[in-house]
């Protein structure tokens, strides 16, 4: 059974336990705990040790690059099920529907009943949305076998896919993959106060403009002026260091 809606639904997931399928019931909250970034798109997926919503140092797959640059979820999922039909993945909408997790917000999913005996591993990645190819993510650790509360921390990605300009495009319109701006149009980000206009694009700083693998995101220059310079981001607001969330899993 494959794990597929919105937060707060109740759907089967089965745990290996010393050999024997024993039901787990997980209850997960994820808190973003960036000062100026909201997340988008959160993916989580229970899968096997052979199976990857992403792998560091690899490069990004087309599913990857889609939910990284424009937030959209849909075809990560579909490329985890396609490798393994048996995976349970959980898109997350949240924020009354806008599908946008806020600075500080947190959101709880669940309870989630674990189906597989083979999913043994959980991993999760959602769009940091003033980035341009930035996601947090959560790499292929093992569901913890006993009841109890665990936590984790996502880390700040790239996905390797485009050069780190810190530049929104000017005029509103849709996210399209390849498109050379932070893909998230001014019209998503209305409500962040600190961005930017007119900067002259930030990647031209960067020893190496584009690194062709996933890796941990070197993170926001930005700059402090609201109209020119190097990017359309604050050096203050936008800027993080790692972890950029904390995950708290409760198995029963």
């Amino acid at each position: 059974m494959r794990l597929q809606g919105l937060v707060g639904m109740s759907v089967g997931m089965w745990l290996g336990l010393g050999g024997m399928a024993q039901a787990a019931t997980l209850t997960i909250s994820i808190t973003n705990t960036t000062v100026g970034h909201p997340f988008k798109a959160l993916l989580i997926a229970a899968h096997g040790v052979n199976d990857h919503l992403f792998s560091s140092g690899y490069a990004a797959t087309a599913g990857l690059r889609a939910l990284a640059e424009c937030g959209e979820q849909a075809s990560l999922a579909a490329e985890l099920r396609a490798a393994n039909p048996l995976v349970d993945v959980v898109g997350v909408e949240s924020d009354a529907g806008l599908n946008k997790l806020m600075p500080g917000a947190t959101i709880s999913i669940g309870p989630l009943v674990v189906t597989d005996a083979a999913n043994t591993r959980l991993s999760m990645a959602g769009r940091m949305m003033a980035t341009n190819d930035g996601f947090a993510g959560l790499e292929a650790v093992a569901i913890p076998a006993e009841p109890g509360a665990y936590a984790f921390d996502l880390l700040a990605f790239d996905a390797g896919t485009e050069a780190n300009n810190e530049l929104l495009p000017i005029i509103d319109g849709p996210c399209t993959v390849g498109d050379p701006y932070m893909g998230d149009q001014r019209a998503d980000l209305s409500d962040d106060l600190y961005l930017g206009v007119n900067g002259t694009g930030a990647a031209a700083k960067e020893a190496s403009v584009l690194n062709p693998s996933i890796t941990i995101h070197r993170g926001v220059l930005g700059d402090s002026y609201a109209a020119g310079g190097l990017a359309d981001l604050d050096f203050a607001h936008h800027c993080w260091t790692n972890p950029v969330a904390t995950v708290t899993v409760i198995v029963q």
